[in-house]
């Protein structure tokens, strides 16, 4: 993780809240995933403003590092497709949740949070594939692999997020029931008339 404030020295702010606020979302959302089928509703929601919050800053942090990435403009467009779809997903999920559609939130919080891990974890796994490529070009050769490596990382999710959704049954909730969807305008409006 050190490298990064090398070879971002200009915005260390920025890095710094990055590299923290990063740790902060995989862990808590690696926690709310693991445990969610035992952690009451009232437990589950601080760790999970926790992770959207933190993985928002994540994304933003992430832009501003991708717009002074050496990858030129086409970092800067990788880079914050990849915020973009890191925040989207995360508050689509906060949305779902807070209206009540929990079938929704769980297929939401599995698309950010598989973002998340991807870029996270595989993307530094991917830079392994990416040394020895380096040792063999010059550095100037090696930015188109790293760019596909880099879109790969945050595109790649999102596709394997919704295949596994697709496949999978619907979720039961503990007592044998899936959650409601949340009420239409129309059946609320009818419900209080």
């Amino acid at each position: 993780m050190w490298d990064i404030f090398v070879v971002f020295p200009a915005i260390p702010l920025t890095t710094f809240c990055h590299c923290v606020c990063g740790s902060i979302a995989l862990t808590s959302g690696f926690v709310q995933l693991a445990f969610l089928e035992r952690i009451p509703p009232s437990v589950h929601r601080p760790p999970g403003w926790v992770y959207a919050l933190s993985y928002t800053i994540v994304a933003c942090t992430g832009a501003v590092l991708g717009a002074h990435d050496v990858g030129g403009q086409l970092a800067k467009y990788n880079f914050g497709g990849m915020a973009f779809f890191a925040i989207v997903p995360t508050w689509m999920a906060v949305r779902s949740a807070v209206v009540g559609d929990f079938r929704a939130h769980r297929a939401w919080m599995i698309r950010s949070y598989n973002h998340c891990f991807s870029v996270a974890v595989l993307l530094r796994f991917g830079f392994l594939w990416l040394v020895p490529l380096m040792a063999e070009r010059l550095p100037e050769d090696v930015e188109a692999p790293y760019m596909v490596l880099v879109f790969l990382s945050w595109s790649l999710p999102i596709l394997w997020s919704d295949i596994y959704l697709t496949l999978t049954p619907q979720v039961t909730w503990p007592g044998g029931s899936a959650p409601a969807p949340a009420p239409t305008k129309k059946q609320k409006r009818t419900k209080a008339a």
